[in-house]
């Protein structure tokens, strides 16, 4: 839940490159899993896509793409994968 918070107050501050970083920091606080990790540096990015964009119907695949070209851990990316059907339908 850290991370959301993170991506939503960074995302257009002059601090908005370090979303990433900061999400890092916050899961390693009480995560040792490496997909902990990469979840919420995710979960920044999503949120920040999110406030940047609006999010209907018209572009919720585009931002499922860019959510698993963002993704750096092959779980989570296959996960993400699996949703594309689910919106699409």
């Amino acid at each position: 839940v850290r991370a959301l918070v993170i991506g939503a107050t960074l995302i257009g501050t002059d601090v908005e490159s370090r979303i990433e970083r900061w999400c890092q920091l916050s899961a390693l606080l009480t995560h040792k899993a490496p997909q902990a990790t990469a979840g919420s540096i995710l979960l920044g990015q999503a949120a920040a896509i999110a406030i940047m964009d609006k999010l209907d119907r018209d572009n919720r695949l585009g931002v499922l793409d860019q959510l698993i070209e963002l993704s750096r851990n092959d779980e989570i990316t296959e996960l993400l994968q699996k949703l594309k059907p689910c919106l699409e339908a």
